[in-house]
Parts: C-alpha cells; structure tokens; sequence
C-alpha cells in the first residue's frame, strides 16, 4: 500500500497593481462602472492588518510574512492569521503558499503555523520570539467575484487607505486580482 499523498500546498496566484493615490474614489468609482465589474455584486469590508517581523528582518529577508488581519469594525471582528512563503514570481503574477486560520484574538498564535512550513523556518522558535509588529495597514476594500469561462473564478479587489510603518504614514491605493479557482491562465 502507498503512503498517503500530501495535502496540497495552499497556493496564493495574484496580480498587484499599485494605483495613483491623487484620487481614489473617482477611481472606485470608475472601476465599479467597467462592463465586467458592473455585472458582479461588490462587497465592500474593512481590513486592519498587523505585520510581523524580527528587527533584523528576518522574514523580510526570506520572503515570508506574516500577518495578523482584522476583518469588520464592529464589536465582534473577525481576526485571522496567515503564514505566506515560498513565492516566485513570473512577470508581475505572484505565486506563494498561503496559509490562513482563525485567530484567537488580536495576538499571534505559534500553534496555529503548526500545520504549515513555519516549523522547518524556525524549528527552535527563536524567530517567532523575536517577532514584533513593523507595519500596518488600515484600508477598506471593495471585491467582485470575476466568473470567467471554463469555471475560473478571479476575485479583483480595490484597496484605498494607509500604510503605517516606523512612525509614519503613506496613502495606498492597490488593484489586486486573485485567482481562486480555475487555471492562472484565466
């Protein structure tokens, strides 16, 4: 009998464009009205994400991160964990593992990376000691499900909002298309 083949790799396929901040309402605005947009019910939801890092930038370096995100603003927020790794680009199309869980709260969960390549990155927990917040992002973000033929399906997602990191703030304006089931063909 064959050992049971290994759960497959939970793999982020996306494209990021970053967008001029100058006006980005007239842009969500314009977007939301492009034909393909326009037949697709947007959701609109709040994200304030914590990111993670050792002071010497030790994931930074490696190509990981890791995020703690607040979903909502209400009094029973949402908080997920996400572990991304291994990336390789072609062209701008960015592919990496993607691992994300619920979050017990506003804190990180060494427990919850267990199920992921976290433990070969830092098999004494030295690094995840280490880790401190180093940025923050604070956007709202409006999504349509693309349904594209052959049974593709491409989230396309407007950010607006800002980037906080070593006491200052930029503006962020950010187009993403994510590919969430289907070829990266599509």
């Amino acid at each position: 009998m064959n050992p049971p083949a290994p759960a497959p790799r939970p793999e982020e396929i996306e494209l990021k464009l970053a967008l001029p901040t100058s006006n980005p309402q007239d842009l969500a605005r314009r977007l939301a009205r492009v034909p393909v947009l326009a037949r697709c019910p947007a959701t609109q939801r709040q994200l304030h994400n914590i990111y993670y890092d050792t002071p010497q930038q030790d994931l930074h370096a490696e190509r990981v991160a890791l995020r703690l995100r607040r979903v909502g603003a209400g009094a029973q927020p949402e908080w997920l964990q996400t572990l991304k790794m291994g990336g390789r680009s072609d062209s701008a199309l960015s592919h990496r593992g993607e691992w994300e869980v619920p979050a017990p709260g506003a804190g990180l969960a060494r427990d919850a990376l267990e199920a992921t390549p976290w433990p070969e990155f830092d098999p004494d927990g030295s690094v995840f000691k280490a880790l401190a917040p180093c940025l923050v992002t604070a956007f709202e973000r409006t999504s349509w499900p693309v349904k594209k033929r052959g049974g593709s399906l491409v989230e396309v997602s407007l950010d607006i909002g800002q980037i906080v990191a070593g006491g200052q703030s930029a503006p962020v304006c950010e187009l993403e298309l994510e590919l969430l089931a289907g070829h990266p063909a599509a």
